[in-house]
């Protein structure tokens, strides 16, 4: 869904669409509250009319009074910044900021959702104030807009479920590269694009672009427009943290969906695994505590087993030790091969659902090579 800035402006009936980000001086988060430091610059994409009205003003003067005559005097100055951010909508402020955009682009935000923002911008000639001359702020508003950017941006608003909208969800989708949009999609995440003086010459697209030049090969570039306006903020203020989920593996219930096992060519005492010389015809079991879950098909003659449909149900805690198990089935008694295993304390906070957990714990008899399992989270009753 694509709309122009221009487009969703003008149908904001309380007036402008903010979108603050900080730069400069980092907000400091805790777990309920983001701080907002004095000095602190943010930056807000500019409303359509007549932004040069808003220089010196207050940021709740500026949601009643977009129409204020320019009062203060300001200096215009050249140039040549081209960045390209990622970051999460992670506190109340930015969320109800955002309010407007949503009612737009036909989203309600809810608790359980995360929205985070993926931009592109060119500025290419600034309007600033100095802060001396807002006086009449001082000591009352939060926020005083002091410069605004002119140029050119396209802009990638993010929404999923806390599962799907992890905390870094915006940066993997800058490093994967290509088109953001449908990268974003593969992973549930829905994508709005909004467009400010440039527009994606592949249609329907979100291409990512690293430089200036790369953003002129991939963006048509219009008139430079009115892009962004940075605030400073002039009295310290707080506002409540949303929290996101880190996309990590952490206690829970879970799937393991597929194991790998390889085993050594001979047994540990180094005799064949049949006495014709054969390989071991295997079965594989996951394991945890004195509970075995799941038993796998066997894999007759082979060294390897890639078990992919495993979809074992299981719930982790700290402290658990996750294990897999192999046996060598034989008609005349089946002959132990091994056991490997991984506690969850090196899972959790270090692997994300679908990568590679490879198993390194083994017991002092086993012959296993080495043993790969994907955990994938399980659906919520």
């Amino acid at each position: 869904m694509k709309i122009t800035f221009i487009q969703a402006l003008a149908r904001v009936v309380c007036g402008i669409c903010v979108l603050l980000l900080p730069i400069g001086v980092l907000a400091q988060t805790t777990d309920s509250v983001k701080t907002y430091s004095k000095t602190q610059r943010l930056l807000v994409p500019a409303p359509a009319n007549n932004p040069e009205s808003l220089l010196g003003d207050g940021f709740d003067a500026q949601l009643k009074k977009l129409d204020k005559a320019l009062t203060q005097p300001s200096r215009e100055t050249a140039a040549n910044e081209y960045k390209i951010e990622a970051f999460n909508l992670d506190d109340e402020m930015l969320l109800q900021a955002y309010m407007p955009l949503f009612g737009i682009a036909g989203i309600t935000p809810q608790k359980t959702k995360r929205y985070s923002l993926v931009r592109m911008y060119h500025v290419v000639k600034n309007r600033e104030i100095s802060l001396l001359t807002a006086d009449a702020h001082k000591g009352t508003e939060k926020l005083i807009a002091t410069r605004i950017g002119y140029g050119f941006a396209v802009n990638l608003l993010l929404e999923g479920d806390s599962t799907t909208l992890t905390a870094n969800i915006s940066s993997k989708l800058l490093a994967i590269g290509g088109d953001m949009l449908k990268e974003a999609a593969k992973r549930g995440v829905h994508g709005i694009v909004l467009t400010m003086g440039a527009e994606s010459k592949t249609k329907g697209a979100f291409p990512s672009a690293a430089s200036v030049q790369e953003f002129e090969k991939k963006f048509q570039k219009g008139r430079p427009q009115p892009i962004l306006i940075e605030h400073t903020v002039m009295n310290e203020f707080t506002s409540k943290h949303i929290p996101f989920d880190d996309g990590k593996i952490h206690a829970g219930a879970w799937i393991v969906r597929s194991v790998k096992v390889q085993v050594e060519q001979r047994k540990p005492n180094g005799s064949h695994w049949d006495p014709l010389l054969g390989k071991p015809d295997l079965i594989v079991s996951v394991e945890m505590g004195q509970t075995n879950y799941n038993k796998s098909k066997l894999y007759k003659n082979s060294l390897t087993a890639d078990w992919k449909d495993c979809n074992t149900h299981i719930t982790l805690n700290k402290g658990n030790v996750l294990q897999v198990s192999v046996i060598d089935k034989d008609p005349e008694g089946d002959d132990y091969v091994g056991a490997i295993s991984i506690t969850t304390d090196r899972i959790f906070g270090t692997y994300e659902p679908g990568q590679e957990i490879y198993l390194t714990v083994k017991d002092d008899k086993s012959a296993i090579k080495s043993a790969v399992i994907i955990l994938e989270k399980a659906p919520k009753k």
